[in-house]
């Protein structure tokens, strides 16, 4: 499964850079977001939540951006502090 992880990251990167399909490559990304949230990958968690963040900034939903940057940054200091 984390291999699968890996990919729908990729495609979701290839998407938004080549192609310009922020919506497919939002799709990838919610997938790996569920096989994290399957395996229990937090590490790679913080990644997906990040790049959606960025891909609604891309396509100019900032409320959206803003939601998903704030998830990516809690998911991100809880091991620093040990948030359960």
């Amino acid at each position: 499964m984390a291999i699968e992880n890996v990919i729908y990251n990729t495609r979701a990167i290839i998407e938004m850079k080549t192609e310009m399909d922020y919506v497919t490559a939002l799709s990838y990304l919610f997938k790996a977001l569920e096989i994290d949230d399957s395996i229990g990958n937090m590490a790679s968690r913080w990644t997906h939540l990040y790049n959606i963040s960025t891909l609604y900034y891309f396509k100019g939903d900032y409320s959206s951006a803003l939601e998903y940057a704030k998830m990516a940054y809690r998911r991100g200091i809880q091991p620093v502090q040990n948030v359960p």
